[in-house]
């Protein structure tokens, strides 16, 4: 039994752990000496203090799909510097009765639950409806999860057609391993939990939660969203405003300028008159393509 820092595997999962180099070589040992096939992960509480971990009793047996070394591992403080990443696949849910040995690796006898629970648990009506809410919250989950996750949103859309063929079993494991909202504790409740009923149940409440979340996220986007339009619209304004009272400064100076020199003039009185025209209109179309707001259109006109 190998300890896991804060994760939780679940059965017919595909999961990803690290331990350092010298434990991982330890247990590949100990399985090639006693022929055993399989390890079980159990997930662990980091203590507060910097002590050992506490281990949780309900665990995880697995299949070793891969091993490989990590690169560029960055120990925590106490922790040997070259890790191992084992690729998982959970296979069943075990209850620890007892440890014989806890380091470097946890030898231990244990009980396996009770798979054949599971399978009948298909069977019943309330679990059936459960299965259809799951399925439905689920769907609309993971299509929320990929219009806000552009990288991933294709496989998770793809995904998300695979949810109504989905076993109970899969579909607590994919809820269990797949929310990010979901804390470490809700996630050992969902794999220690021996009836699938409460399990899916759990599971629902765990969706409404997120879904209600998502809602929430996507309310604050959009409020986000029109304040920076709002904003740009107003600093829009602000500068066509300033330009035109701009403008209007550079037609006063200019009259100003023919008032005073008037009389040194040998144009036509009239000419003055019609250059003012003339740029008056100019204004007023360049008023009108500004398309300014009321407010701002009153203050520009001024």
């Amino acid at each position: 039994v190998v300890l896991t820092r804060s994760q939780v595997v679940f059965p017919v999962m595909r999961e990803t752990i690290e331990l350092p180099a010298k434990v991982a070589g330890e247990v590949r040992a100990y399985m090639e000496r006693t022929s055993a096939r399989m390890v079980g992960v159990v997930a662990g509480v980091p203590s507060k203090r910097g002590g050992p971990s506490e281990r949780f009793r309900v665990g995880t047996l697995c299949h070793v799909l891969e091993e490989a070394p990590v690169p560029d591992a960055r120990p925590a403080a106490g922790e040997p510097g070259e890790k191992v990443r084992l690729t998982l696949r959970g296979a069943a849910r075990f209850h620890v009765l007892r440890y014989s040995q806890e380091k470097p690796f946890g030898i231990a006898e244990v009980e396996y639950f009770d798979e054949q629970e599971e399978r009948g648990a298909g069977q019943d009506v309330e679990v059936r409806a459960l299965m259809v809410s799951i399925q439905q919250k689920l769907m609309s989950y993971m299509q929320g999860a990929s219009s806000q996750d552009k990288g991933r949103g294709g496989a998770r859309a793809r995904a998300s057609g695979r949810v109504l063929q989905l076993t109970p079993r899969e579909v607590i494991a994919l809820v269990g391993s797949q929310v990010p909202q979901v804390t470490l504790e809700e996630r050992q409740r969902l794999l220690e939990e021996p009836s699938t009923k409460v399990r899916l149940e759990l599971a629902l409440e765990l969706l409404q939660r997120e879904a209600e979340a998502q809602r929430m996220l996507s309310m604050i986007n959009s409020e986000m969203q029109k304040s920076r339009e709002s904003d740009m619209r107003r600093l829009l304004t602000q500068r066509q405003i300033q330009e035109i009272q701009q403008e209007l400064a550079r037609l006063r100076r200019a009259r100003a300028a023919r008032e005073a020199g008037g009389e040194d003039k040998e144009e036509s009185p009239m000419d003055a008159p019609e250059e003012d025209e003339d740029e008056v209109a100019r204004l007023s179309e360049s008023l009108a393509k500004a398309r300014l707001p009321e407010d701002a259109s009153k203050i520009a006109k001024r």
